[in-house]
């Protein structure tokens, strides 16, 4: 047999070798830098407590992951309040840098009886994970995060019972000006809003 240092390709093995290692490295760093974004964005399975439970909301607008907080007051048939945390730029949501993590409203809420609520900002929709409060095509109701915000919200009402007329939002930094959006466009899903350091 005589061996042949070309490929059918015509290239030379030692070419074919260094694209290929190169190719080979460039997927193993995409693949880390994406389990590494999906961890930052929703942490661990094994970093929820007791009462935590992920979702999606889908709809026509788009879709929206969240996490939703339920005080041991749950029993399914008392109608329990609803407050919704919104995260501030280069956080998330839920996961490991989260407003669950820095707000503590989790323990708050286990203290008063309420169900929290955790939206998390779409992978990728923002270069440091903002909310688009100040894109006006995120302002209106019917479209953009406000849309999802407040379908969420309805997601939550009517999935655990929680009480329709005390849903409340309070955000952060750019999570502020998405939490009053929301509330301003959708008054008849938010009883009131809360600003913390937002524009």
């Amino acid at each position: 047999m005589i061996k042949s240092d070309r490929l059918r390709s015509g290239l030379p093995f030692k070419q074919w070798r260094s694209l290929w290692t190169t190719s080979s490295i460039l997927v193993t760093v995409i693949a880390t830098v994406g389990i590494v974004t999906a961890v930052f964005q929703f942490g661990l399975p094994w970093w929820m407590q007791e009462g935590d439970h992920n979702h999606l909301y889908k709809s026509d607008v788009g879709s929206l992951r969240y996490q939703v907080h339920l005080p041991p007051q749950f029993d399914g048939t008392t109608q329990l309040p609803v407050m919704m945390g919104i995260h501030c730029c280069g956080m998330t949501g839920y996961g490991w840098n989260s407003m669950k993590s820095t707000a503590q409203f989790n323990c708050l809420g286990d203290s008063e009886g309420f169900i929290v609520v955790y939206p998390t900002q779409r992978m990728f929709r923002n270069m440091i994970n903002c909310w688009n409060s100040t894109d006006p095509r995120e302002q209106h109701r019917y479209s953009g995060e406000p849309a999802l915000l407040a379908g969420v919200a309805r997601q939550v009402v009517e999935e655990y019972n929680a009480d329709p007329a005390q849903v409340y939002v309070a955000g952060s930094s750019p999570g502020a000006g998405a939490a009053v959006i929301p509330a301003a466009t959708y008054p008849d899903v938010f009883a009131t809003v809360t600003s913390v350091v937002g524009g």
